[in-house]
């Protein structure tokens, strides 16, 4: 039997086949009444929650202290996805949702955004701290025009290296690696379907 039910009436189980489509609506359901307890381990998968049902919206990117993304996610590594049912880093699914929330902010209709080895910056949105700037836009590195110079007084080292006379500033000379970064740590940016 699908649907076991106790003496009293109350259900104590239900297997495969037991409920048939849309058979349980909102109402149905107490608040706070399915807790972990009440689902077997594994029971619930994502396939088995309508799309109507969403806890993470489409589009959201988290990082994941993980290489390879987690079931209903993609990386964000600049792939393109279908409009419709495609296969996308060894995953098929229905894309359509996630095409229609990437549009073309990332180079194209459907394109994921590329955040391999990218720091994320807060879209300004009218706020004027980065004027110009394009929701989705990628920039270069930047760093702020600066100088360092030395006094130099007309004797030693430093008025040596000064030009003409000796006296005036000199330039302290390069220093640095190969970009301009914060202390960070890698983790796998991904986006949900």
């Amino acid at each position: 039997m699908p649907i076991t039910i106790n003496g009293s009436g109350t259900v104590t189980g239900i297997t495969a086949g037991g409920l048939p489509d849309g058979c349980i609506v909102t109402a149905d359901i107490v608040d706070n009444n399915i807790t972990e307890a009440k689902i077997a381990n594994g029971a619930v998968t994502q396939d088995k929650i309508s799309t109507t049902v969403v806890t993470v919206p489409i589009g959201a990117v988290f990082h994941f202290a993980a290489s390879t993304a987690p079931i209903g996610y993609l990386k964000c590594n600049g792939d393109t996805v279908t409009n419709g049912v495609g296969t996308v880093q060894s995953v098929t699914a229905n894309f359509s949702a996630l095409y229609a929330v990437l549009s073309s902010p990332y180079g194209s209709p459907g394109k994921l955004p590329d955040l391999r080895g990218e720091f994320i910056r807060g879209w300004h949105h009218s706020r004027g701290i980065d004027s110009g700037r394009v929701f989705g836009a990628s920039q270069s590195d930047d760093f702020k025009s600066h100088n360092h110079n030395v006094p130099a007084n007309g004797s030693g080292a430093s008025a040596a290296q000064a030009s003409g006379n000796g006296i005036g500033t000199y330039p302290t000379g390069f220093t640095g690696g190969t970009e301009t970064r914060p202390r960070n740590i890698a983790l796998l940016a991904c986006i949900k379907y």
